[in-house]
């Protein structure tokens, strides 16, 4: 029962990072790396903390979902230009 719940709660802490990184490259499209950086740690990190001190990543699926999330915000940094033009 606590192990289901737990499963629960990780996935909606990963879906609210997508949900994040959706808004963050929906709304603010002209924004250089750094600015990027800056809103992924205080808007999309923050929940892959959150469900990191909930649970200890020994399941491999978890993992991967994870991972899944930081390639997502990988893509999308490097898709980015270096310096905003105004």
């Amino acid at each position: 029962m606590i192990i289901y719940n737990l499963r629960i709660t990780v996935s909606i802490k990963f879906k609210k990072a997508y949900a994040m990184l959706g808004l963050i490259k929906r709304n603010y499209n002209l924004l250089c790396r750094n600015s990027f950086v800056m809103l992924y740690k205080t808007m999309a990190r923050s929940h892959l903390e959150y469900a990191n001190a909930v649970w200890n990543p020994h399941r491999e699926g978890l993992i991967k979902d994870l991972e899944r999330v930081q390639m997502r915000a990988t893509k999308l940094v490097f898709g980015l230009p270096k310096e905003k033009e105004l």
